[in-house]
């Protein structure tokens, strides 16, 4: 014990001169570890921000199945797709959770007048009939132009349901100035066409188109002496519309109301006539014909026909 004494008091200086130094040593390691840990962890936050801002940055995933056009083969820019499905995310989450009023208020006015003229009708006829009341999944191509092909799924995550082919639905949806057109009704044009013959004249207003007929909105005044008729049911085959190529299309004639032909002398009436004619964006429709109007329809024998014909 009194060398161990003897030894500590003749090398105390350098006892404490070493202590130190280990303490000096240990300390700065566990700085460096201190330094090192902060600095990995300053990477790790920096990286969880990248990654939150580069996520956040990204666009979301589109349900669109291609960018061209299924008919022209054309690409369609993908700011426009984008827009697109805002607008069918909207509608169809609307109708998923069924808040009827606000879809419906996605409609264009035409197709509100034409196809679903009450809120009720649309409830009935559309979302009835797609939707069944459960939630639906859907996805889209570009048909042509502004109309897009709507295929419409069960949500399997919601139904539970792992088949779903046998619950396919389809529509074709037109986006029209941020409003839609639904149940295949592509839009409404107006054409202010007309001709005066024989004192009789008939002006086209506007068509309305569908993927597979036309409606032609007509006025028609008879300022002539007679009765006109301007078909029947059943010579409404002599009733078309013809495009550049001289093809016809001839009128729906189950729609055809015999009372409503007739036009007597000095009257003016508004009517609508259906067409057999699917949607080619680049068809040209050149001239609508009523081969065989009846000028003098009070007399049942006259045989005073005319072929009235407007051009487009």
């Amino acid at each position: 014990m009194q060398n161990l004494i003897r030894f500590y008091n003749q090398n105390r200086k350098s006892i404490w001169r070493t202590i130190l130094i280990i303490i000096a040593i240990l300390l700065f390691i566990r700085l460096l570890n201190y330094l090192t840990v902060k600095n990995d962890e300053k990477k790790q936050n920096s990286q969880e921000v990248a990654n939150t801002t580069s996520t956040n940055s990204t666009s979301k995933d589109l349900t669109y199945t291609s960018n061209k056009s299924a008919v022209k083969g054309t690409t369609i820019q993908k700011s426009k797709l984008e827009h697109t499905q805002d607008l069918l995310d909207e509608f169809f989450n609307n109708c998923n959770n069924q808040n009827l009023e606000e879809a419906y208020n996605l409609l264009t006015d035409e197709c509100k007048e034409l196809v679903y003229p009450t809120l009720e009708s649309f409830q009935k006829n559309y979302y009835n009939n797609m939707f069944e009341g459960t939630t639906k999944i859907y996805s889209f191509e570009n048909w042509h132009d502004n109309t897009y092909y709507i295929t419409i799924k069960d949500d399997i995550l919601s139904t539970g349901k792992t088949n779903t082919s046998d619950n396919v639905k389809n529509d074709y949806i037109t986006v029209v100035d941020d409003k839609l057109n639904i149940k295949s009704y592509v839009g409404r044009t107006k054409i202010d066409k007309e001709n005066n013959s024989k004192n009789i004249t008939i002006k086209i207003d506007s068509k309305d188109v569908f993927m597979d007929y036309e409606i032609y909105n007509l006025t028609i005044k008879n300022d002539s002496d007679n009765t006109i008729c301007l078909t029947s049911a059943e010579l409404s085959k002599d009733v078309y519309i013809q495009d550049k190529n001289d093809v016809k299309y001839g009128v729906v004639n189950n729609e055809i109301i015999d009372s409503k032909m007739y036009i007597k002398t000095g009257s003016t009436r508004s009517l609508s006539f259906k067409f057999y004619s699917t949607y080619v964006s680049d068809k040209k429709i050149k001239k609508l014909v009523f081969k065989n109007l009846n000028l003098d329809s009070d007399n049942e024998d006259s045989k005073n026909l005319y072929e009235y014909t407007i051009d487009l």
